[in-house]
């Protein structure tokens, strides 16, 4: 996670200097109108940031259609594996009752006297 935080700075650094190095190239061309300059500069600018928001769009997107995609199917899979532990500590209380119930009649067996 840090790694992509940090490409992620690394890219923002490379992406605010390449457009101040476009901007001083524009403010020192041959444009004879100083709006039009203001214009391109404008626009070297709102490119990249209009790009990001493009990207967060497009990436919430992705993140929410797999977030249902997962969980239209972990949840059968959950359901599924809640059922199974049911049916399991029912079995396991079912085999604990037999068990005491075995002992029961091995007492009562032992208890009773051998010449009645």
């Amino acid at each position: 996670m840090v790694l992509i935080w940090l490409f992620g700075a690394v890219l923002l650094v490379a992406i605010v200097y390449l457009n101040y190095m476009c901007a001083q190239i524009i403010q020192s061309s041959q444009i004879h109108s100083a709006e039009k300059k203001q214009n391109l500069v404008l626009v070297v600018w709102l490119l990249p940031v209009l790009g990001v928001f493009i990207a967060l769009f497009k990436i919430n997107k992705d993140i929410k259609k797999n977030r249902e995609k997962v969980e239209g199917e972990i949840a059968p899979a959950i359901r599924e594996l809640a059922d199974k532990l049911k049916t399991l500590e029912s079995d396991i209380q079912r085999e604990k009752q037999r068990e005491q119930q075995q002992q029961q009649q091995q007492q009562q067996e032992s208890n009773k006297d051998p010449y009645h």
